[in-house]
């Protein structure tokens, strides 16, 4: 593994519906050795890489395990619609180290389906919103099957991932002994206020509002949820408008304070090419509960 730089080991297959007793060739099977004891034998054979990757892991819950969705399709709906709140969901039953399936659909019927056609758009929305969860995966390699632009804005995504690792990874580190999800829904940072429904965004840690979006052709978004003062918005694609000239470029959200003042949002034009653009965060309202929203005007001339 060191020689090659291998870190660990993606662990498919070995969920508790594929073990039968006819797949035994040499006499019947232990009465241990059932369907369930089988997957925590590999599920724990696995775990001694700090690096792995499984996408069955009974009575998992509480381990250090990195537990994966199951193979999403390359759809919109029944696809990327069900990343946010299925991962929403294992985190809070005990699996809060998260992968959610494949960028590109993780479904392996798509690879001999002779009539498949790769969606750009929908390949985009799917790095994006695994950009800010503890762990990015590709079904397929980005530079082979993207157009230049579609890979420069898949690349915004996972340099953003990059970016935030080191928190995190912090988190991880906390989650590990305290147990409590990384990514949670925005009703557990801030219960009673109405946001048990929300299952379209979601908190990464205490502090920072995730919001993809998983709708096509979609260049705008509400969000809900109380924002601190300071607190850091990964946010992708909330500019009300599509700034002038950059066709059908998907606007990348970038890190910035919560509060009055010069930011700026860092867009993907279609040529691969980047542009950032000055807005200003002209008005922080905080209301009655003590939330915050705000509003945001492009200044930039260009």
């Amino acid at each position: 593994m060191a020689d090659y730089g291998v870190d660990g080991f993606k662990f498919d297959g070995g969920s508790v519906h594929m073990y039968h007793a006819d797949n035994m060739v040499n006499g019947a099977p232990r009465a241990d050795h059932d369907p369930h004891a089988m997957n925590a034998a590999w599920n724990e054979f696995g775990r001694r890489y700090e690096y792995h990757e499984y996408k069955d892991t009974y009575g998992g819950g509480g381990k250090n395990m990195i537990q994966r969705l199951c193979d999403r399709s390359h759809k919109w709906e029944g696809g990327i619609d069900t990343l946010l709140p299925c991962s929403i969901v294992q985190g809070l039953v005990g699996h809060p180290f998260i992968c959610p399936d494949m960028i590109g659909g993780g479904s392996w019927a798509h690879n001999i389906d002779p009539s498949f056609q790769m969606d750009e758009e929908l390949f985009v929305r799917m790095a994006e919103a695994a950009a800010l969860m503890p762990m990015m995966q590709f079904s397929w390699a980005p530079w082979r099957v993207l157009s230049p632009g579609a890979l420069a804005m898949v690349k915004a995504a996972s340099d953003l991932h990059l970016r935030l690792a080191p928190e995190i990874l912090s988190m991880v580190r906390r989650a590990e002994t305290e147990g409590e999800p990384i990514l949670r829904p925005l009703e557990y940072n801030d219960p009673h206020r109405g946001y048990a429904h929300v299952m379209d965004e979601f908190m990464l840690g205490e502090d920072i509002l995730v919001a993809p979006v998983t709708l096509k052709g979609q260049f705008e978004k509400d969000t809900c949820g109380v924002l601190k003062s300071n607190t850091d918005c990964g946010v992708f694609g909330v500019l009300s408008e599509i700034p002038k000239g950059l066709g059908e470029a998907i606007p990348i959200g970038k890190k910035n304070e919560l509060k009055c003042g010069e930011a700026e949002v860092l867009c993907t034009l279609d040529d691969g090419g980047r542009q950032s653009y000055k807005i200003e965060i002209s008005t922080v309202n905080r209301n009655a509960e003590g939330s915050k929203c705000f509003v945001i005007k492009i200044t930039d001339p260009k």
